[in-house]
């Protein structure tokens, strides 16, 4: 038989070590986290078993217990535990590279925006630490269950995910220094989620012309004074900019707003009265705190004076967060937000920080059951 494939030698392996039948290599493919590095479907066990047993590399023996009906159950012939040892040597001893996936995507960067690369490497970047979470959650149920080789095997691939993960921060970081602050790029990279799965990705550091309140956002005429002065600053600096030379050409940024309350009952009873929320619209990374000044006195025979000194210009540090596209009224989003916390927490992660919305839709000319709502929560790994 020519050389064994890796799922071929991953079940012989498995089968090496005690007579097995097929759904107890399922059971230790799991336990052992395997499944992080190795692609093995369940229905392919038992077609690889029927492969080496032709082979004459496994022999089997049919084995009843209680109600359950028989069940083969398979072990090494001597063929098998002579090619397996071989095999063993062979990929002990020689390196060889690992999935060109990731590489081949790598070699071809350029057929991507900086937006879309980023993108692509945060989830990358999330799915990974996810991943090791499970992985390190595996290995710590059964650490005192573990043989010396299944440890040495969760510590070398915990050891090669960590690395991988570290490689990627760092790569990440490069590239979103090198992205211009674009907000055509930063809208998709960042405001794009899917509406039928949360998405963890990292937030880097943005600023943002921001305004605090308290109160019913339906019926507060301070939070519609509010919402009025940040779109009348944003547009005011954006036609200034335009005017001067040598300026980027950019959009302005959707409505967003922070929501919290000192009692968080009053988000599960809807007494929007008992809110408090801060409103923001994010500024291109080049914008300056001059300019910010500058626009202010334009915008000042707009805005009533009170309201507009109550704006600042400040970086907001958001981080990790989870993040869902919700269609529709703003009343109903109630499941939804019960859905991004749960895939946080399932994935490992506790919640933090204060609720996020960003408005895409424009209430005025959109239909409730058309709107178009990014709800974000700011998240952090448990034990960190």
């Amino acid at each position: 038989m020519k050389q064994l494939s890796s799922l071929e030698f991953v079940i012989l392996s498995l089968v090496a070590e005690c007579p097995v039948h097929g759904y107890q290599i399922e059971q230790m493919i799991e336990n052992r986290g395997m499944r992080s590095w190795t692609d093995i479907g369940f229905s392919s066990i038992y077609h690889v078993l029927r492969k080496l047993q032709l082979a004459g590399i496994l022999t089997s023996q049919s084995e009843s217990s209680g109600d359950r009906p028989a069940r083969n159950v398979f072990s090494l012939t001597t063929t098998g535990g002579d090619l397996l040892h071989t095999e063993v040597l062979d990929r002990l001893s020689t390196p060889r590279p690992h999935s060109v996936d990731f590489d081949l995507a790598l070699s071809c960067l350029p057929v991507l925006s900086n937006a879309e690369i980023i993108s692509g490497l945060g989830e990358y970047h999330a799915a990974l630490s996810i991943q090791i979470i499970e992985v390190q959650h595996k290995q710590q149920f059964q650490a005192n269950q573990l043989e010396a080789h299944v440890k040495t095997l969760f510590d070398h691939n915990l050891q090669a995910m960590n690395s991988e993960l570290a490689w990627v921060s760092t790569f990440l970081v490069q590239m979103e220094n090198q992205m211009e602050n674009d907000p055509k790029d930063l809208l998709k990279l960042f405001y794009s989620p899917s509406a039928k799965e949360p998405q963890i990705l990292d937030i880097p550091p943005m600023n943002f012309l921001m305004i605090d309140g308290h109160g019913d956002p339906n019926t507060n005429v301070e939070y519609q004074s509010a919402v009025s002065a940040l779109y009348t600053l944003s547009y005011t600096l954006k036609f200034e900019l335009k005017k001067a030379s040598g300026t980027p050409e950019y959009k302005v940024f959707p409505l967003q707003g922070l929501w919290w309350a000192e009692d968080m009952n009053s988000f599960i009873t809807g007494d929007k009265s008992a809110w408090d929320w801060t409103m923001m619209i994010a500024q291109p990374a080049w914008i300056t705190h001059q300019q910010i000044e500058q626009a202010c006195k334009k915008a000042a025979a707009k805005v009533a004076a009170p309201t507009l000194q109550q704006v600042r210009f400040e970086t907001y540090e958001e981080g990790t967060v989870v993040q869902l596209l919700h269609i529709g009224p703003y009343s109903a989003e109630g499941p939804n937000i019960a859905r991004i916390h749960g895939y946080a927490i399932q994935h490992g992660y506790a919640l933090s920080g204060k609720h996020h919305e960003i408005y895409l839709s424009d209430p005025r000319r959109s239909a409730p059951e058309k709107l178009k709502t990014i709800i974000r929560q700011p998240i952090r790994k448990i034990g960190v």
